[in-house]
């Protein structure tokens, strides 16, 4: 079994399993992305990360814990179909 990888936060909680990441923000619906539409993840911020998608759509996600986020996407990073 593939392993997962999970962020929680009080902002928002994030789940990487096999071929897509999972993203639930506080007040707002899950949002599944599979990975491979992600093409690029950038860190603007320590305490966020910005996902391109192949469309040109960007999902920002926010949270409160920057070492946390920095592991997260650094998980991430090398999960991604080339």
């Amino acid at each position: 079994m593939a392993s997962i990888h999970k962020f929680y936060d009080c902002r928002v909680s994030l789940v990487l399993g096999t071929g897509a990441l999972v993203v639930h923000r506080v007040s707002e619906h899950r949002v599944v992305i599979p990975l491979a539409v992600i093409a690029e993840v950038h860190r603007p911020e320590p305490r966020s990360l910005d996902l391109l998608l192949t469309d040109g759509e960007v999902q920002h996600i926010d949270c409160i814990d920057s070492n946390a986020m920095a592991e997260f996407a650094a998980t991430l990073t090398p999960s991604l179909p080339e």
